[in-house]
């Protein structure tokens, strides 16, 4: 299983590069992106307001601090697939997903996974304590306004759940979220004199097709706007990168 599902990734990543190289800066022009950090685990931690989940945010890499926390073992590094262990158990632990689908994902036994998942729970308690926070406010407003939902941090706009499938309005929240964060800062963006050259929004990534004599400022502007230290409990970075080619960005 585990060979044919890198087999898929291969073939996928490979497809994605060829898409994404057909997007070229125009002539005497340069792609400009940002996209931010591990949204979505950032965000997680805000809504958990769990110390150890925001205080691994001052290290160097947010899931290697979590790595090495739970193995009490500060030798590993990014490359160690126990940071993918400790990747992969935020976004379970947060979302909800299930030990049987760790288990396919990761290749590992679903013992090492329940054994893995109880110890990430009992060290930042605050993910649990997040989602039953609010399955109790979908509860009662299922029971007084008849639906069950959630609203944005941000705008106030509800979200609302299918019938049984409250369990989803973490994800919702989450990943709301952090679609209007982004939208946010691309208005940002056009009022500080980018959104002339923005040419795509994909997901929580942003593209502008810049002229090469203002690269430099462009990319400066790009980088102060989409870097927020104040919004949320923890801050918010972003990856800026230049290229030619979209796929080629570094």
């Amino acid at each position: 299983t585990q060979r044919y599902l890198g087999a898929k990734a291969v073939t996928a990543n490979s497809a994605a590069i060829t898409v994404r190289n057909a997007i070229t800066a125009r002539p005497d022009h340069t792609l400009i992106s940002a996209d931010f950090q591990q949204i979505e685990a950032r965000l997680i931690s805000h809504f958990a307001n769990d110390p150890g989940l925001i205080g691994a945010f001052a290290q160097e890499d947010f899931f290697t601090a979590v790595a090495r926390e739970l193995h009490q073992d500060p030798t590993i590094t990014k490359a160690d697939d126990r940071r993918q262990w400790a990747k992969n158990g935020i976004y379970a632990l947060g979302y909800g997903a299930g030990a049987e689908k760790i288990a396919i994902t990761t290749g590992q036994t679903l013992e090492a996974v329940y054994t893995f998942l109880a110890a990430l729970e009992l060290r930042y308690p605050g993910i649990k304590r997040f989602q039953r926070e609010v399955a109790n406010v979908a509860t009662q407003r299922k029971a007084t306004e008849g639906v069950a939902y959630i609203r944005s941090p941000l705008t106030n706009r509800r979200q609302v759940a299918d019938d049984r499938k409250e369990y989803a309005l973490v994800n919702f929240l989450v990943q709301m979220t952090a679609a209007e964060f982004f939208k946010m800062k691309l208005i940002e963006l056009d009022a500080a004199g980018v959104g002339e050259y923005m040419i795509l929004a994909v997901h929580d990534e942003a593209i502008a097709d810049t002229p090469n004599d203002l690269v430099d400022d462009v990319t400066h502007t790009t980088r102060t706007i989409m870097t927020d230290t104040t919004t949320f409990r923890v801050p918010i970075e972003s990856d800026v990168a230049q290229a030619f080619r979209w796929g080629e960005l570094k």
